[in-house]
């Protein structure tokens, strides 16, 4: 959400007349065509390398609390849901699983407030984008590239880029990104990149797409995405240069043009009632609608659903489905009058922990036949506001609720001169795998926690939603307003499904950083989540010897159960020579997801040998530890040995003489032999006192 100046919406709309709420009338225009540029990820990277932007601050202000717009219905047109809802409280619910990766995405560069959380994850990569940069990963967090928003964008016209928004489409391998371009300003545009290909570090066909056509007066704020097979949809929240709500705007792109290329004309729809019109994501490749939402009105627990329909070449049209309703009874505040109400630890007054944003809809999905949404409300206990997370499953042809619940904890924690909810949530984000299973990712704010983002998990044909986990934790108490007086924390969380497997979900949220630069800071980090985990395991095969000489290879044998993921490395490693792995030395790997041989090799400089060591495999993806290990001899390649040397250092050639044999000087001999001075029969050895025998390892027979 754009904060560049104070916006003060103090809404005095009133209800509208019940037949202009529901039944609108909406109209499809097309104003512009808008034609492509290419832009290289690399190249724009050596660009900057060449030339580094000036880090400065954007002079970001928060705005003052919103009233959001509330709309009332038609009785005859909600559809009121008769059961109770599904809450998941920390006392009664189970833990979900741990992420099985993790790992940081951006840190706060000083230079934006909030950072608008949000990312995508590829086939191979993770792409983190936020109000200050961009970062290209891989899946287990190597870094890959980074370039500031400036350095990505060749379209642009203000520099002035804000509320970043992006989703990668499994069904046609590509990132769709969106980011927004001049506000407060009749240059107001939406910049839309579409991946050349499953790879972002490769090239981008980026749009400019105007969104005040005719209507300079108006600028285009917090953008929701969505797509179906055919469309991709761009929402977005209108407001004066005065900073008054004016109406939403969606902007319907034909796929198939923005994958090859091409140029393309938005088919443009107003909207007169409703406010963060979020289109849903739909989670195949058949349907021929996009499903819309919005939050309608607190006091009456209303929504709003929508639909986009049409196949090209048609032009696209909006119309309204239902209001499905919680019932008043199940209403939520729609105006919170304090900033900085979310708890934190460290914090001394009411007013300096953590701006908790507001009730809008956040995303939604369409999977298996159910539309999924989730936002932020709050509840009040003893004048005390708390963030609940709200989430729906709803029939999106009928607008029934097939099920609803929250994401809460009523307790309150007495701070001495005043009191704060016990755990607090804000910014939710939702997503739904191929086997049904559910995740909601948010920020989470207690006295007892920094900053944190959490997660809950809804495995198909539970009842409810896991507890709450943790999976970063705040390091330091967070608190930076710039010009501003409101902590801004979010704008946003992204939940998302890793598209190589369809399964495993993926979050990344905020967390409290350790502070620099004279400012406190902000954190992003990525956890990768495998909702029913196989435990996976490696079973150390039998080696080939059991003594292994240096520089001399060998295959390692293993078996695995569970599952190994796309990029996993085997590794052999070797312990000290008294059998600890406290700094394991790595002697093979093998790139794979399945079983075999790893070509290892012990290094001369594991010295000084001996019969402790220890052999073993480890695996990166997911990181596991084989359930046996091998005692194993290690013979370096150079070794010096004496008359009374033991096994395994002895030699093993028979040394014959009819006389005296003066042993002096050095002899070498294989390894693993044992040295035997045989006389002839009859005769007699005789070795000086000088003598001096050596023999060296040259070889080796294991």
């Amino acid at each position: 959400m754009n904060m560049k100046t104070t916006i003060k919406l103090l809404l005095t709309l009133g209800l509208l007349s019940l037949g202009q709420a529901f039944a609108q009338n909406y109209v499809s225009v097309q104003t512009q065509t808008v034609v492509p540029a290419v832009a290289d990820f690399k190249e724009q990277v050596s660009k900057e390398i060449l030339s580094p932007p000036e880090l400065k601050i954007h002079n970001k202000r928060p705005k003052d609390k919103m009233i959001l717009p509330e709309y009332d219905a038609p009785k005859d047109n909600v559809r009121l849901f008769q059961g109770q809802p599904k809450v998941s409280l920390p006392q009664i619910a189970v833990a979900p699983p741990a992420p099985s990766v993790g790992f940081v995405g951006l840190i706060d560069n000083n230079t934006s407030i909030p950072p608008d959380v949000n990312g995508a994850v590829g086939p191979n990569h993770v792409m983190t984008t936020l109000n200050t940069e961009i970062k290209i990963q891989n899946k287990t967090g190597g870094a890959v590239s980074s370039l500031s928003n400036e350095g990505f964008w060749t379209v642009e016209e203000t520099f002035d880029i804000y509320d970043p928004k992006i989703l990668f489409d499994p069904f046609t391998q590509r990132y769709y990104f969106v980011d927004l371009d001049g506000a407060y300003s009749a240059t107001s545009n939406i910049l839309l990149a579409v991946s050349a290909t499953s790879d972002p570090t490769g090239a981008w066909h980026q749009y400019k797409i105007k969104t005040n056509t005719g209507e300079l007066g108006i600028w285009f704020d917090f953008p929701s995405m969505g797509y179906n097979k055919d469309w991709l949809v761009v929402s977005g929240n209108m407001f004066t240069m005065a900073g008054s709500f004016s109406k939403v705007k969606l902007f319907v792109i034909k796929k198939s043009d923005i994958l090859a290329g091409l140029s393309t004309t938005p088919t443009e729809i107003s909207v007169t009632s409703g406010f963060t019109i979020s289109p849903a994501v739909v989670a195949d490749n058949t349907t021929n609608t996009v499903p819309l939402i919005c939050t309608w009105s607190s006091s009456s627990g209303l929504y709003k659903v929508f639909k986009i329909s049409g196949v090209p070449p048609a032009v696209p049209t909006l119309s309204d489905v239902g209001l499905p309703s919680v019932g008043s009874g199940n209403s939520w505040s729609g105006y919170t009058p304090n900033y900085n109400q979310a708890p934190q630890l460290g914090m001394t007054s009411a007013t300096n922990g953590m701006d908790d944003g507001d009730h809008r809809m956040s995303n939604a999905v369409l999977k298996g036949g159910k539309l999924w949404a989730v936002h932020n409300t709050w509840s009040i206990s003893s004048g005390v506001y708390r963030g609940v997370v709200r989430w729906l499953s709803i029939n999106p042809t009928t607008a029934a609720i097939n099920e609803w619940g929250k994401i809460e904890d009523t307790g309150i924690t007495n701070m001495g001169s005043y009191s704060v909810p016990t755990n607090s949530y804000s910014y939710p984000s939702i997503a739904v795998n191929n086997n049904q299973d559910v995740m909601i990712g948010f920020g989470h704010h207690s006295p007892t926690i920094y900053g944190t983002a959490s997660y809950v998990l809804r495995k198909n044909g539970d009842a409810n939603f896991s507890s709450v986990y943790q999976y970063k934790n705040g390091t330091n108490k967070y608190f930076k307003t710039y010009s501003g007086s409101a902590n801004r924390w979010g704008d946003y969380t992204m939940t998302m499904v890793d598209p190589s497997n369809g399964t495993d979900f993926w979050v990344i949220g905020e967390y409290a950083d350790a502070p620099g630069g004279g400012y406190d800071k902000w954190g992003t980090y990525w956890a990768k989540i495998q909702p029913n985990p196989v435990v996976a395991s490696i079973v150390l095969g039998t080696l080939p010897s059991s003594t292994l000489c240096a520089n001399k290879g060998y295959a390692v044998p293993f078996s695995i159960t569970g599952t190994f993921n796309a990029g996993n490395q085997f590794k052999t490693q070797i312990s000290n020579a008294s059998g600890s792995f406290s700094s394991p030395l790595q002697i093979g790997s093998l790139t794979s997801v399945s079983a075999g041989n790893i070509a290892s090799t012990v290094p001369n400089s594991v010295t000084p040998g001996g019969t402790g060591y220890k052999l073993r495999i480890v695996s990166t993806n997911p990181v596991v530890t084989s359930t046996s290990t091998a005692n194993v001899t290690i013979i370096p390649q150079n070794r010096a040995i004496g008359s009374g040397t033991t096994t395994p250092y002895e030699a093993t050639e028979k040394i014959t003489n009819s006389g005296t044999l003066n042993l002096t000087g050095t002899r070498e001999f294989k390894a693993g032999k044992s040295i035997t001075l045989t006389p002839t029969p009859g005769a007699a050895i005789t070795i000086p006192n000088t003598s001096v025998f050596t023999a060296r390892i040259v070889g080796c027979v294991y």
